[in-house]
């Protein structure tokens, strides 16, 4: 005999087993969805542009301005007072040291020497008249103690007042060499005095001033001197270097530069007198640089367009200046890694056009964004694609 199963008891069956099926199906499904999502959503980070960073060498030329300046310049003035009785030379005229350039004229001076050459030949006939007395009393004094043996010929006063009296004579005679020697002085001096009244240059040079003409009475503090001398065959070149760039400042190093005279020709200095001091007021060094001039194609008093040669002796890290965000509390660049944005705070070094040096917690061959940005936030995380970066 058959067993006969309920209907009501397959149907349960059926369904329970239906149901279990579903939510096996269920389960396999959900990973897939969870792995669509994590897809999702690296696919909408944003994209950034980056470049890979490396050390370069950094070098380049900036324009700075500097002053042409004479190598030596005197101005003229006379070491006597008296009047200018001629002048020999003109502005533009070439002068060598010792030349004759002016002479001066003080009327009394020829008086005076003259003057002093007599008293000079009277101080010598005064000092032969004493000394002529001199031997009188000192044969006097010698016959006096040659008497004085013969006892009661020569009384002893007698013999002290012929010894005291040559002794006397010896001092006069002293007292006149000296006074012919201090008059021998005097014309010497006068004589030197005499020199000065003829004015020679005290370097060679050109005459770019002539101040005063003949009949102008001139002395050591004359407000305006008589000429101006000026050695242009070698030139100063004055350079304000500012502080950023004192490490660039080396002896012997040649300069290129320009004047607006000559606009397209280049001159050249060479680094000679740096002065190892740093102005307070503008923070820059004043640095001379010697130009041979010998052709004069240059001026005193010319201002020149310096090409100053700036370089690291190391490789320094070098970027757009697009990458650099500077914010009220930092200056720094945005560093991808791992997919993640970091801020790494930098410092500037030098400028060249749009490139910049920059110092920091850096190193070869991270990836920095071309166009730094604060709104790119810390920690974010983003997808990267490399640009090219001018240089």
């Amino acid at each position: 005999m058959k067993k006969v199963v309920p209907l009501f008891f397959s149907l349960t069956a059926v369904s329970v087993v239906s149901c279990g099926l579903l939510l096996t199906g269920c389960q396999q499904k959900e990973p897939e969805k969870h792995n669509t999502q994590a897809e999702d959503a690296v696919e909408d980070r944003p994209v950034l542009d980056v470049f890979v960073l490396n050390k370069e060498s950094f070098a380049k030329n900036i324009r700075m301005p500097g002053e042409l300046l004479p190598n030596e310049v005197v101005d003229i003035h006379p070491k006597i007072e008296g009047f200018i009785e001629g002048i020999y030379v003109d502005r533009g005229s070439t002068v060598h040291r010792g030349q004759l350039l002016a002479r001066l004229n003080i009327p009394e001076m020829d008086a005076q020497i003259a003057e002093a050459r007599a008293q000079v030949q009277t101080a010598g006939a005064d000092q032969s008249a004493a000394r002529a007395k001199y031997m009188s009393d000192l044969g006097q004094s010698k016959r006096f103690q040659e008497a004085a043996r013969t006892p009661g010929v020569i009384s002893e006063s007698e013999l002290e007042t012929a010894k005291m009296t040559s002794m006397a004579s010896l001092a006069h005679i002293r007292a006149m060499e000296n006074t012919k020697q201090a008059r021998q002085a005097k014309v010497s001096a006068l004589q030197k005095i005499h020199r000065y009244l003829q004015i020679t240059a005290p370097i060679d040079g050109i005459v770019t001033q002539r101040l005063l003409h003949p009949g102008a009475l001139v002395g050591p503090n004359s407000a305006e001197p008589i000429l101006r001398i000026q050695q242009i065959d070698r030139l100063r070149l004055s350079v304000s270097v500012p502080e950023r760039y004192y490490g660039s400042i080396q002896t012997g190093t040649r300069i290129p530069f320009k004047v607006t005279a000559y606009p397209s020709t280049v001159f050249e200095g060479v680094i000679r007198r740096p002065s190892f001091s740093i102005d307070q007021k503008n923070r820059t060094e004043i640095v001379e640089l010697d130009v041979i001039n010998t052709k004069r194609k240059l001026s005193p008093g010319m201002y020149a367009e310096v090409h100053w040669p700036i370089a690291r002796q190391e490789r320094t890290f070098i970027v757009p200046s697009s990458a650099i965000v500077s914010t009220t509390e930092k200056t720094f660049v945005n560093r991808v890694k791992n997919g993640k944005v970091q801020w790494v705070n930098i410092e500037r070094g030098y400028a060249n056009g749009d490139q910049i040096e920059i110092f920091g917690n850096l190193q070869d061959g991270d990836e920095i964004v071309t166009s730094g940005s604060d709104e790119i936030r810390e920690g974010m995380q983003v997808k990267t694609q490399h640009s090219q970066v001018k240089r």
